[in-house]
C-alpha cells in the first residue's frame, strides 16, 4: 500500500503544470506571506512599544503587628513584628548575633510559627 502512495506522490510531482497554475501558486504563496507580515508586524510593533498586555493586581499577603502595619518578615512576637524574622523561647523577637541577648533559644521561624532553621542559644 505504501508503494502505490508514493508512486502517486511522485507522479504528481513529474507531471507538468501550466504556467497559469504556476502563477497561481506563486501568487498565493505571496498572499500567505503578506498576511502573515501584518498580522506578525503588529504584534512586533506592540513589542518594541513595550506593551506586555493588561496588568493585573497583584495581592501579597501581609501578616500585620499590633499597630496595624504590614511586617515584612511575617512573624510576629507577642503582637511586634520581628523584621529578622527570630524569637526566642519566652516568644519575644531576638537577635542571634547579640549573645546573652535573648532567653533560651534564638529561633528563625516561618510566618505560622514553624521553627525553619537551625536555633541559637
Amino acid at each position: 500500500m505504501e508503494d502505490r502512495r508514493f508512486d502517486r506522490i511522485t507522479r504528481s510531482m513529474a507531471t507538468s503544470r501550466t504556467r497559469r497554475d504556476v502563477l497561481k501558486g506563486l501568487l498565493g504563496i505571496g498572499a500567505g506571506a503578506v498576511a502573515a507580515g501584518v498580522v506578525l508586524g503588529q504584534r512586533t510593533e506592540a513589542a518594541r512599544r513595550g506593551f506586555t498586555g493588561p496588568t493585573f493586581p497583584t495581592w501579597t499577603p501581609c501578616v500585620r503587628d499590633y499597630k496595624g502595619d504590614c511586617c515584612a518578615s511575617g512573624v510576629l512576637a507577642s503582637g511586634i513584628c520581628c523584621t529578622n524574622g527570630y524569637v526566642d523561647s519566652l516568644g519575644y523577637c531576638c537577635d542571634p548575633t547579640s549573645e546573652g541577648a535573648f532567653t533560651g533559644h534564638c529561633c528563625p521561624m516561618s510566618p505560622s510559627g514553624d521553627v525553619i532553621g537551625e536555633c541559637a542559644g
